[in-house]
């Protein structure tokens, strides 16, 4: 709890790790289950998998962040059945979503019924490659709600610059998202 990570500086992957599989790659950076988490004025570069992924954390707030990923499935910053989240000011250009917001897979994710809740995203230029600059949903077995999105540019998007989206087997329900300017 109460942790940080804050710049100026540059944290970059190791591509031969971001290669592997089983089950999946490891993200770059990834809180579990933590309280008062704060990253902040760093750039960060990563290959094929997801560079900043907090998961069950309450409390986040991840400010003034440049974030290149590209290739397979780079997303920028995945928030996984997190609460209070804040992300500001961030540029984040990625080869899939720049920004995902999760709620866990499967039964598992049903199981433990945390949802992703009280998310604001503003004042980001976001880009992708292959899918959306930011994707709600897919993996939402907890549900996702109230999600704000203000203020934000999208320079340019592979399918759409905000993607709700599911998957058979995957349940859920997405909840109160609003986005403006």
């Amino acid at each position: 709890n109460h942790i940080a990570i804050q710049g100026p500086g540059h944290i970059q992957g190791d591509p031969r790790i971001g290669f592997r599989r089983n089950p999946r790659a490891p993200a770059l950076i990834e809180p579990i289950g933590c309280d008062d988490v704060r990253l902040e004025g760093f750039h960060a570069t990563y290959a094929t998998m997801w560079t900043i992924h907090p998961t069950r954390c309450t409390r986040v707030v991840a400010r003034g962040l440049t974030i290149r990923s590209k290739g397979g499935n780079s997303d920028g910053i995945d928030v996984d059945s997190c609460r209070y989240v804040r992300i500001e000011d961030c540029d984040i250009d990625t080869g899939d979503d720049a920004i995902a917001i999760k709620s866990g897979r499967g039964m598992e994710g049903f199981r433990g019924a945390e949802p992703s809740e009280d998310i604001l995203i503003r004042r980001c230029r976001l880009g992708d490659s292959n899918f959306a600059c930011i994707g709600i949903g897919s993996e939402m077995s907890g549900s996702v709600r109230n999600v704000r999105i203000e203020d934000c540019t999208f320079v340019h998007a592979r399918t759409n610059a905000i993607y709700i989206k599911s998957r058979p087997g995957r349940g859920g329900v997405i909840e109160d998202i609003s986005a403006r300017n």
